[in-house]
């Protein structure tokens, strides 16, 4: 995966997705989802993750706490990859940050990793707004340097109506966030 062209990456990713989850076919994920998941994040960790698999990689990983009652070793595996994958929300395009939000928080589902609950819905609130055009722009308006949120949600009503389903879903994962 590291080292093949784009098409034989895709291929890695997809033996891996059927390693880590085998139970799309049944059964439960299997032993080497551990492995997988600890060598995955140290690709990420060392830069050696191809930029085009970082992506594939979170979900799996995001994807992998919902089994971690039925595989040894799994929620240490993802309560070590968290940091490093909580650093990629930083810089994380707008158009990608609740994607891997949405990852970040099914693994803080796992009670290893509540502690970092808050720490995570304070960046995601800045990553939201930031994604709304509402931070960082430089530009007076309203709300003390804000632009408005009507200047920042023009667009023709299809734009409008995704970014209106974004903004309910980064107000879900944050709901849950606050129980």
């Amino acid at each position: 995966m590291e080292f093949g062209d784009s098409a034989e990456r895709d291929d890695a990713l997809c033996r891996l997705d059927l390693v880590v989850w085998n139970v799309y076919r049944g059964g439960p994920p299997w032993p080497e989802s551990t492995g997988a998941v600890r060598h995955l994040s140290a690709m990420i960790a060392d830069g050696r993750a191809p930029s085009d698999t970082v992506e594939s990689i979170v979900e799996l990983i995001g994807d992998a706490a919902a089994w971690v009652d039925q595989v040894p070793g799994l929620e240490e595996a993802i309560t070590d990859a968290y940091p490093v994958l909580r650093m990629l929300l930083n810089d994380a395009r707008p158009d990608r940050a609740l994607f891997l939000a949405d990852n970040l928080t099914a693994m803080v589902r796992l009670p290893a990793l509540a502690g970092h609950r808050a720490e995570l819905a304070t960046a995601m609130v800045r990553r939201r707004d930031r994604a709304a055009g509402l931070l960082g722009s430089g530009r007076p308006g309203p709300a003390g340097g804000r632009r408005g949120a009507t200047e920042a949600n023009q667009g023709n009503e299809a734009n409008q109506g995704n970014e209106a389903s974004e903004a309910d879903e980064w107000d879900a994962l944050l709901d849950w966030m606050a129980r």
